[in-house]
C-alpha cells in the first residue's frame, strides 16, 4: 500500500470515529430526564406542567419553567380529563410512530 492510500485510510477512519462519537453524545444530550408517574401527577396538580405529548403509554412534556421530562403512564381513564381541567396543552401521537 502506498503512502497516499495509507493517509487516506487513516483520515477516513478518524472521520468515522469522530462522526460516531458526535452521534453518541448528541443523542444523550437531547434526551429528557425520566420521572416517575406519581411525580408527573403531582406536577400536574400543582400547575407545574405546561404541555404534554401522549404516545401510547409514553408521555413527554414540558414544565412551566421550560424543562422537559418523560414518563410512562398506566391505564388511567381520568388522565386526559385532569390535564384538561388544569388547562395543559395536550398532543397525541399514534403508538407506533417514532
Amino acid at each position: 500500500m502506498n503512502q497516499v492510500s495509507k493517509n487516506l485510510a487513516l483520515w477516513l477512519v478518524l472521520g468515522l470515529i469522530f462522526l460516531l462519537l458526535f452521534n453518541i453524545f448528541s443523542k444523550q444530550h437531547g434526551r429528557e430526564p425520566e420521572i416517575v408517574f406519581s411525580e408527573f401527577l403531582a406536577a400536574v396538580e400543582r400547575g407545574g406542567v405546561s404541555e404534554v405529548t401522549i404516545q401510547g403509554h409514553s408521555i413527554q412534556g414540558k414544565y412551566q419553567n421550560g424543562e422537559r421530562f418523560r414518563t410512562f403512564a398506566p391505564n388511567d381513564p381520568d388522565l386526559v380529563k385532569t390535564l384538561r381541567e388544569k388547562k395543559i396543552k395536550i398532543a397525541a401521537k399514534p403508538e407506533d410512530e417514532s
